[in-house]
């Protein structure tokens, strides 16, 4: 992959210094993985750095986007389906809900909840937020993160119980 960009890590996330591809550095603005004006969403930046996209503070690669996971308190999990998501070239935001993820296919959206294997969690929450997300226009989709680091994605849909 080419160089697009030099940046630095502040304390406000990471900043895009010097664009050295204006296009893509357009594409990240209309995307929506600027979070305010030069500052990459950090797992955007993690996964631009695993790409070697981007030299982040003279370095790039898997440790530098481990860096900014645990710089900017990203969960692993979190990055782990992001960066599937992206490899398969999708357009990925980060959902409006804790531990979501927005994804768009043509008509459809998606809204990608991220789980790890071995995390308890209630039914009625899951059938709730299923319900929600669904009234909001999107799919709902489980992503359980394994311990090998491998996701599988289920489609989520809560129905009515009829007395």
């Amino acid at each position: 992959m080419r160089l697009k960009a030099i940046c630095t890590i502040d304390d406000n996330g990471v900043r895009v210094l010097k664009c050295l591809d204006r296009e893509q550095c357009g594409s990240w603005a209309r995307s929506g993985y600027l979070k305010r004006p030069n500052y990459l969403d950090a797992l955007e930046a993690a996964y631009q750095a695993s790409s070697n996209a981007i030299i982040v503070d003279g370095d790039t690669g898997w440790r530098k986007a481990m860096e900014i996971l645990y710089r900017f308190s990203e969960s692993l999990a979190m990055f782990i389906v992001y960066l599937d998501l992206r490899s398969r070239g999708r357009r990925v935001i980060r959902g409006v809900r804790k531990d979501t993820l927005i994804v768009k296919m043509g008509k459809e959206s998606f809204e990608i909840l991220v789980l790890e294997e071995g995390s308890e969690v209630e039914l009625e929450w899951l059938a709730e937020w299923s319900r929600i997300a669904s009234g909001d226009g999107f799919n709902p989709i489980v992503a359980i993160v394994d311990r090998n680091g491998d996701v599988t994605y289920y489609e989520l849909r809560a129905s009515l119980e009829l007395n």
